[in-house]
């Protein structure tokens, strides 16, 4: 096993040579942008005809102003808070007390367990 003295030094070597490489490749391109007489500047300035910005440099300027009223709150609060549908409250006696009791019931598993276990249950 390397020490980690060797393990670092191979990487910052086949870092570096990566970037040679790179240099190297930019080298190139820049060259074949001189034969085929486009301007490397006008590239980077963003001169040149047809380059689009893709950076909005005054992203805050299309946030759009208003107020947030009650309603507005309400409507986002309900956006992520709304309840389930596939739930439901059964209100039912229960034999061995007599009280009157809910429970929530799930369409799904409700359709599974038989009607024997909660009286007037379909």
């Amino acid at each position: 096993m390397k020490e980690p003295t060797q393990q670092y030094s191979d990487l910052i070597n086949s870092l570096q040579s990566r970037i040679h490489a790179l240099e190297d490749e930019n080298r190139l391109l820049k060259e074949r942008l001189d034969e085929a007489g486009v301007s490397y500047a006008d590239i980077v300035s963003g001169d040149a005809e047809g380059v689009v910005e893709l950076y909005d440099p005054d992203q805050g300027a299309r946030i759009k102003k208003f107020d947030v009223t009650d309603k507005i709150a309400s409507d986002f609060f309900m956006m992520f808070c709304r309840g389930r549908k596939d739930l439901y409250d059964l209100r039912y006696t229960n034999p061995k007390t007599g009280k009157n009791e809910e429970k929530m019931v799930c369409i799904y598993i409700q359709k599974k367990e038989s009607s024997a276990r909660l009286p007037g249950v379909m």
